[in-house]
């Protein structure tokens, strides 16, 4: 295994692995026949000189990186950075992340692991992570007291330079949006319905800049009527078009903040369903003429027992970031892994989780984002996911090994055993 070295001043493995933002651009859309090479490929000059405004407001301000700990909101150091006009590739190779799902759980449960910062921080090094995706929400929520009484954005300093000293990076954060549609109690989760919602999510996401974040993930709930109802949505053209209006406004707001966009494809959530959600990427790319790029969190479909046709195959050429959770066809969504070496041999969760997953990476450049993000539990039959996570590492490495280009698939060795 690679030497990791950890510490500011040895943080070798973040630097080799550190965004490249404006290095590679992801705007075309697959479809070529769509569109024409003119109207989609941007120069990483054009990157630096060009911004886009929101479709419902005028405002042009630039993504602000404020360096340091300051003891107010108007730091004496700015950094300003370009807006994107597209995704970007964010780092030579692919990454390991922890998602705020498993460290949740695990806070719940008074887990010592995730004590306080430092334990969690030393938790995801020791597992084997390269960093972890969650926001600065859902860390103030589960650390109030390491907040103490700084505002939102100096708490995200103090995130970013706890994640240096430990050698990793709070690579991205992840929302649940709902539209009149309540999933959960928990104040992380935001309706495009709230008053104010744009500029209480642009705030958010400014936040999350500030901590290290390079880009951020939604999973976008359908609306009551829809929910529950085994894709009744599909063919509302009225519904679609509301959707692509408002992926179009998420994504302008995250390029001006200079973060990388996806959409999780999800249960409960616009891509429940894979016909109605590959509707609505034609429909957006129709009429945006840009790629839009999917968060593959691909256990819903093994779940739901959808894995192949049309649909399918238009959305895996769309995946660019990933969620992985070991499940079982028509079974369990989320499935604790007791021998990760076995489970391997007989072809269970976890063969069938790369199976799915190397169809993506074997055929592509690589995910945009670079980053494969752990995501288990917490279910009945998984109730320690910060455990059942690290267990995966070892899985997700040889992801990220099939996407660099260094592993052939499929698969000549079980990757647990090394």
């Amino acid at each position: 295994m690679t030497q990791r070295l950890r510490g500011k001043c040895s943080l070798v493995r973040s630097i080799n692995i550190r965004s490249q933002a404006l290095k590679h651009s992801t705007c075309r859309p697959r479809d070529k026949t769509l569109f024409s090479a003119s109207a989609v490929l941007f120069s990483s000059a054009a990157f630096a000189l060009s911004s886009y405004t929101f479709a419902e407001n005028n405002d042009d301000d630039s993504a602000i990186i404020h360096a340091g700990n300051q003891s107010n909101c108007s730091p004496t150091e700015e950094i300003v950075e370009p807006s994107k006009t597209c995704n970007t590739i964010l780092a030579d190779r692919h990454r390991v992340s922890l998602c705020g799902r498993p460290i949740r759980a695990a806070r719940a449960t008074k887990d010592p692991r995730v004590k306080d910062l430092k334990s969690l921080f030393e938790h995801v090094w020791a597992s084997g992570y390269d960093g972890i995706e969650i926001s600065v929400e859902d860390m103030l929520m589960m650390y109030p007291k390491e907040a103490k009484k700084l505002t939102p954005l100096e708490f995200a300093s103090m995130l970013k330079d706890e994640a240096d000293e430990h050698g990793i990076q709070i690579f991205g954060s992840q929302y649940r949006v709902t539209d009149t549609t309540p999933v959960s109690n928990q104040p992380r989760d935001m309706d495009f319905n709230d008053r104010d919602f744009w500029l209480q999510m642009k705030e958010k996401l400014r936040c999350d800049r500030a901590a290290g974040a390079e880009y951020v993930t939604y999973q976008l709930s359908l609306p009551r009527k829809y929910m529950n109802t085994g894709g009744a949505y599909r063919n509302d053209s009225k519904y679609y078009e509301s959707i692509v209006e408002r992926l179009e406004r998420l994504t302008q707001m995250c390029h001006k903040l200079n973060l990388n966009v996806y959409f999780e494809t999800h249960k409960d959530c616009i891509s429940e369903d894979a016909i109605a959600f590959d509707d609505i990427i034609q429909l957006y790319e129709n009429t945006y003429g840009r790629q839009l790029e999917v968060n593959g969190n691909l256990s819903h479909y093994v779940h739901s027992g959808v894995t192949n046709g049309e649909s399918v195959d238009n959305i895996f050429e769309r995946v660019n970031h990933m969620h992985q959770r070991m499940a079982r066809m028509h079974g369990d969504t989320d499935v604790f892994v007791d021998d990760p070496i076995r489970d391997w041999n007989e072809k269970g969760v976890t063969y069938i989780a790369f199976d799915m997953s190397a169809r993506v990476l074997k055929n592509s450049n690589g995910l945009s984002s670079r980053t494969i993000s752990g995501s288990s539990g917490p279910t009945p039959l998984c109730n320690d996911p910060l455990t059942n996570d690290a267990k995966m590492v070892p899985l997700l490495r040889a992801m990220c090994s099939v996407a660099d280009g260094e592993l052939d698939y499929p698969l000549k060795r079980n990757p647990f055993t090394e």
